[in-house]
């Protein structure tokens, strides 16, 4: 503001010594004492004027922030929440979009999200209600392995009711790895991702044998997954950044 005003002022100084000069004469100190007065009522009128503009940027900035979907203080979707996912992480954008969301948190103690860790069943689940918005549950358990004492208990409960999740042999199996064929499965029933007609290619590690088949082409053909090289690695941990981007991609489907 100060940067606008000062020239202003200056600009009405000039003037106002050129007519006090040419009144001098005539008027004497009155005269000067009333231009005095005069450049400060005009000074206030620019002040207000100033700060009415800065205050209308201020309010037009947070509409744009808001439609950008940037948090204010969080520096927008350009700064780095994580000490581990800098803005040069393949996966930045959509984790932080994620993050902002409020599906995911990470480890807010050591303000990471360790994206290269595999993530476990009942993490996947647990993110997967709050992407949904899916209503918690505390049906009775029917895996001899979680009870109401598990962390992520109404989230497994509430996954398990959609059918999204189903366990093995009476189990669920919460600190397991997901696997990247089974990341498909419950990716492919939680949207209700079909296959389509569209020409699609098999990846060299699914076979159309593999009871994963089906799923992991659903989610190709809706490119919330894409593989690597023709290959799918069907078996392999998914990492949790892999797991934010296809979460990411489904949603935005």
């Amino acid at each position: 503001m100060k940067k606008i005003v000062w020239p202003l002022f200056l600009i009405l100084l000039a003037g106002l010594m050129s007519a006090c000069s040419k009144q001098e004469a005539n008027a004497g100190a009155p005269i000067e004492a009333a231009s005095v007065e005069w450049t400060e009522a005009e000074l206030e009128k620019v002040d207000n004027q100033v700060s009415s503009l800065s205050s209308r940027a201020n309010e037009l900035q947070k509409e744009v922030n808001a439609l950008l979907g940037q948090t204010p203080g969080t520096g927008g979707s350009s700064e780095p929440v994580f000490l581990d996912v800098k803005a040069d992480y393949w996966a930045f954008n959509e984790i932080m979009a994620i993050y902002h969301d409020g599906v995911i948190s990470g480890y807010p103690a050591i303000q990471k999200f360790l994206p290269e860790n595999s993530i476990t069943r009942a993490q996947a689940a647990s993110m997967l209600v709050k992407a949904l918005k899916l209503p918690l549950s505390e049906a009775p358990s029917p895996f001899s392995d979680i009870n109401s004492d598990h962390w992520a208990y109404q989230q497994i409960m509430a996954v398990t009711e959609k059918g999204y999740f189903r366990g093995s042999n009476g189990k669920f199996l919460p600190n397991d790895p997901m696997t990247r064929k089974h990341m498909a499965v419950v990716l492919q029933r939680a949207f209700d991702l079909q296959v389509t007609t569209e020409p699609y290619e098999d990846y060299k590690d699914v076979p159309q044998t593999d009871d994963g088949y089906l799923y992991i082409k659903a989610i190709s053909q809706h490119d919330v997954a894409r593989g690597s090289d023709g290959y799918y690695r069907p078996s392999e941990p998914t990492k949790r950044s892999q797991f934010s981007v296809f979460l990411y991609r489904a949603l935005n489907y």
